[in-house]
């Protein structure tokens, strides 16, 4: 039997980062069809249809609860968002200071 956190790995690499189950098995060092089953085995347990599936259902039905997936997804836009306000601000700073020079 596999490690928990093997699998765990793979399901994340899979909806969160949307590797391939070709990349995922060669990066985990597992079977192809090892990765498929666990896939496979998350969407039956959490009633998911397919991976766009999750996204476009938290997009399309906002008063549904978000899966884990899409949540992490929005997550990450806004880290991101944060992080393009950061850097903005920050060549802001710069081209500032470069002018009072």
């Amino acid at each position: 039997m596999q490690k928990l956190c093997e699998k765990e790995m793979a399901i994340k690499m899979y909806y969160e980062e949307y590797k391939g189950y070709g990349t995922i098995s060669k990066e985990l060092n597992l079977s192809v069809n090892t990765i498929k089953s666990w896939i496979r085995r998350h969407r039956i347990a959490n009633d998911i249809k397919s991976r766009t599936h999750t996204v476009r259902n938290a997009l399309m039905n906002p008063t549904k609860k978000p899966s884990k997936t899409a949540v992490s997804l929005e997550k990450r836009i806004k880290q991101l968002e944060m992080e393009v306000d950061l850097l903005q601000n920050f060549l802001y700073e710069e081209e500032r200071r470069s002018i009072k020079k």
